[in-house]
């Protein structure tokens, strides 16, 4: 190693630490979970992701577990588990309680929605025209395809959320090929939002 890069490890070894520190800690409402928030970093940013088999009150009660222990919250809010636009009221209405100012809107993984809304675009369309406390809210988008969407669709669906949305969320991946040459053409389409950090959600 270089006196050069010796001298500038430092400082890349602070950076990688405030990227770290500064990262989102991602979590699933199972067995266990609890420990798991209370082991983040006392300030730390905590996503709570919405499960088909739970539904959205295991993810409200560690999203209030979070925000009381003193974490910053993002709620993942799965539209096929939301009955019609009386429950969407309620949960932003319990999140606003917290404290909650951002918000993550997914169309989710359940095979039949439990009611009115089959995709996000529906409930952000409903969730756009009442009152809610969110400064932020997040989208997916899918650098590597959707196996049940095809792209077509996708970019559709995606130009027709950013409008309800600040910023994108995509699934995990690996490839940084793949990323830049996604968001090259996203950008190309007309897609605007700030891209964010990976999510397993859909």
């Amino acid at each position: 190693m270089s006196a050069e890069q010796r001298a500038a490890s430092p400082a890349a070894d602070d950076r990688h630490l405030q990227l770290l520190n500064e990262a989102t800690m991602e979590v699933i409402p199972l067995k266990g979970t609890q420990n798991q928030i209370l082991a983040t970093p006392e300030d730390a940013t905590v996503a709570v992701t919405c499960s088909p088999k739970f539904g959205l009150q295991r993810t409200l009660e560690y999203c209030a577990l979070a925000a009381n222990s003193g974490r910053r919250v993002v709620p993942h809010l799965a539209a096929r588990m939301v009955t019609d636009r009386a429950a969407l009221r309620d949960f932003v209405q319990r999140v606003a309680d917290l404290g909650v100012t951002d918000l993550y809107v997914i169309g989710g993984d359940a095979t039949i929605p439990v009611g009115r809304y089959r995709e996000a675009a529906a409930l952000l369309d409903d969730l756009s025209s009442m009152e809610h406390p969110f400064t932020r809210i997040g989208i997916g988008c899918y650098p590597e395809g959707h196996p049940h969407i095809d792209d077509d669709r996708l970019w559709e669906a995606l130009l027709r959320k950013q409008d309800s949305a600040t910023y994108m969320v995509s699934q995990m991946c690996f490839d940084a090929a793949t990323l830049t040459a996604w968001l090259t053409q996203a950008r190309t389409r007309g897609v605007t939002l700030r891209s964010g950090s990976a999510s397993p959600d859909r």
